[in-house]
């Protein structure tokens, strides 16, 4: 791991001006080399949007929604945005980081007929990952838990979230053993000097 990446910073999704998508790619591109280089990743939100019948789940209901599963700040980068983003991942090398934090967890994705929803966000991930996409934050444990993320992308960096509030040693090994590859600290570990050390060992 290289220590001189010390800055993982947000993106400014869902900005008013047009002009600033082009802004932020040219501040990127403006910067000192030392700057760039400390930059661990960028991370953005994109929203995973989907139809379904809740027939599909519950018999006594046909009624159909539109559901949105994603960031939990509700917004996401534009399209043209993230072409930006991997722009400045292919010329500079910066990693870009795709946001999935959503705590709640729709319960179609998991059981769809015929894995109709899962397959359609395993599509729209894909489409991510075949542009060059490596890194990933998901609040999702079972779906990590079962391994088939991991083997479906298997140069993807997976990152839990803060909000799931890793606060002790355990936790982290919990976290690792369902696959997550960088675990991100509550910010009440982040000052507790003990129990770093026991995270550490």
């Amino acid at each position: 791991m290289d220590l001189n990446k010390r800055f993982s910073i947000a993106h400014h999704d869902r900005c008013p001006q047009p002009s600033a998508d082009y802004q932020f790619y040219e501040a990127i591109r403006k910067s000192s080399q030392q700057f760039r280089d400390e930059i661990y990743d960028i991370y953005f939100g994109k929203i995973f949007r989907y139809n379904y019948q809740e027939q599909e789940i519950y018999d006594n209901y046909s009624r159909l929604h539109e559901v949105a599963y994603g960031n939990v700040m509700g917004v996401e980068a534009s399209d043209e945005q993230v072409d930006y983003l991997f722009r400045i991942q292919k010329e500079f090398g910066i990693t870009i980081s795709l946001t999935i934090n959503q705590l709640n967890i729709p319960v179609e994705i998991f059981y769809s007929k015929n894995h109709r929803v899962i397959d359609a966000f395993l599509d729209w991930l894909q489409g991510f990952y075949d542009r060059g996409l490596r890194s990933c934050t998901l609040a999702n444990n079972h779906m990590m838990r079962t391994g088939f993320l991991q083997n479906k992308f298997p140069e993807m960096l997976w990152k839990n979230t803060v909000n799931q509030q890793i606060t002790t040693a355990q936790q982290v090994l919990d976290y690792l053993y369902l696959g997550y590859n960088v675990i991100q600290l509550d910010r009440s570990l982040n000052r507790n000097m003990d129990e770093l050390k026991r995270v550490k060992d």
